[in-house]
């Protein structure tokens, strides 16, 4: 019997510690739910009927994007919802981005608090610009891995990896490839080398992608979800990643400390150990550069083998504009210098209008840490806590300042800019934190392109369900399936 009472005594103990966490949990939600709705009823903006008590306003049962549409259609360019316990001003405003990005450059706040845990918390996209930051030095120093000249000596790497994926496309002629799977192992073995870790094992590469995986995870949008995730759920992968990064990175520094100089063309990581602030002499530490190659490598990969996809779908259901595309790419030699990309005028307009279409990132956030009022209706005063969400995708797609919105069409791009508004188009975010990268995507993807389409095209394989159909499960617009026959050109 005391055998028995004193199991019994264990299993009611763990059984109350395992409690605790979804006691606190529970409060927590229960807590914000009554601050927010008071919060809330003192801001005079639309909001939707409805709602549950867990993830507040929005449908999760539906698209975001639709979801999103309807909300737009219904409340105007500037409403209030919940999403879980946070309470969002949701705006397709350019106006009113403009202030927030660029204006005022709001600090990113609270929902970035859990990404930072996930993926570091010195990478670029992470750390905040507030008061007492480190966000401008990290970003002065980074400048030098993404200027003009840094970038000009990574052609070699683009021209090589696009050669041989056209290679291999052609290679495939007349077969059924899944185009996302195959861009997305191309961008995969470019940022790699860019970045410097291109020996990286599959048990490295996988766990990466397990890790992207959780971008979309409602975990971060709860205290200690970046921690769970990081150190629990996903303990073994962070593991496997941090110990190949910080390999590479104690390398390096161990060849500056013997007196060998990073090669003419070095990586990444030769310029992040290498760079220094000429006024101050500051160097990044370690745990920074892991942080800082860990982010490029999630950016420079996931991103660009999505736009990449949508290229390939967008051309191949648009021939009119496929054959604009030959003609272009057809009067320039392979390899491609840097400095002849911008020749390439149609192919950039293509990527300008999928970039509209289907920006990077669904929506951009920011936080309320004082006072602020809306520019475009100054008698609504936000208070603290508040977080602002910029839909990118509905002003992308708004027809206030788009012609024909729905249709895929680069001709709008030919003299540069295609709006008037600076802010109506922020596929790289706008202000002073801008995606650093930007210049790199154009010229790594312009090479690819060009390498590919001068040797193969492609055609939509009919009858293939949701090709060509976002998803938007990880908050970045990818898609569910591409898949096309390769055909060649010659």
């Amino acid at each position: 019997m005391t055998l028995v009472h004193a199991i019994e005594t264990t299993a009611i103990f763990t059984a109350t510690i395992a409690g605790i966490p979804i006691v606190l949990l529970i409060i927590y939600i229960i807590y914000h739910n009554i601050h927010n709705r008071s919060l809330f009823s003192k801001i005079n903006l639309p909001a939707p009927k409805g709602g549950n008590f867990l993830s507040g306003d929005v449908d999760f049962s539906r698209d975001f994007l639709q979801w999103g549409a309807q909300l737009k259609r219904e409340l105007g360019s500037i409403a209030k919802i919940r999403i879980f316990h946070f309470p969002v001003i949701y705006l397709s405003e350019p106006e009113e981005a403009k202030a927030v990005f660029s204006t005022f450059n709001l600090p990113k706040g609270s929902m970035y608090t859990e990404l930072a845990t996930l993926f570091g918390v010195h990478g670029l996209v992470t750390l905040d610009h507030g008061p007492h930051s480190k966000w401008k030095s990290q970003r002065a120093l980074l400048n030098q891995a993404f200027k003009v000249s840094a970038i000009r000596t990574l052609q070699g790497i683009f021209d090589r990896h696009s050669q041989a994926f056209a290679d291999r496309l052609e290679s495939m002629a007349d077969q059924e490839i899944d185009f996302a799977k195959e861009s997305s192992l191309l961008t995969l073995s470019i940022i790699s080398e860019t970045i410097g870790v291109e020996h990286e094992s599959g048990e490295f590469v996988n766990s990466v992608i397990a890790i992207v995986s959780q971008l979309g995870s409602p975990l971060l949008s709860f205290p200690y979800g970046g921690y769970i995730l990081r150190y629990v759920l996903y303990r073994r992968q962070m593991t496997t990643i941090d110990s190949f990064i910080y390999k590479m990175i104690y390398e390096k520094m161990n060849d500056r400390k013997q007196g060998k100089l990073a090669p003419s063309n070095g990586s990444m990581l030769d310029i992040l150990v290498d760079a220094e602030d000429e006024e101050t002499g500051q160097k990044f530490t370690a745990e920074e550069i892991r942080d800082h190659l860990f982010t490029f490598f999630i950016a420079g990969h996931e991103t660009t083998a999505n736009t990449l996809s949508w290229f390939a779908y967008c051309v191949a259901t648009n021939p009119d504009i496929e054959q604009k595309v030959f003609d272009e790419i057809d009067a320039v030699d392979f390899p491609v210098e840097h400095d002849s990309l911008r020749r390439l005028t149609y192919v950039q307009s293509c990527l300008n209008e999928i970039l509209r279409m289907y920006p990077p990132v669904v929506s951009l956030t920011r936080e309320v840490t004082s006072p602020y009022k809306l520019v475009t209706t100054p008698d609504i005063t936000l208070p603290p806590s508040v977080t602002i969400m910029t839909s990118i995708f509905g002003m992308h797609r708004d027809e206030r300042f788009w012609d024909e919105p729905e249709k895929f069409d680069p001709s709008r791009w030919k003299n540069g800019d295609a709006v008037e508004h600076s802010h109506v188009y922020m596929p790289f975010s706008a202000g002073p934190r801008i995606c650093i990268g930007k210049n790199f995507f154009y010229a790594e993807a312009t090479t690819i392109v060009t390498a590919m389409l001068k040797r193969v095209r492609f055609e939509l394989v009919p009858g293939v369900k949701d090709n060509g159909l976002v998803s938007t499960h990880s908050g970045i617009l990818k898609p569910k399936v591409i898949k096309v026959y390769v055909r060649k050109r010659f």
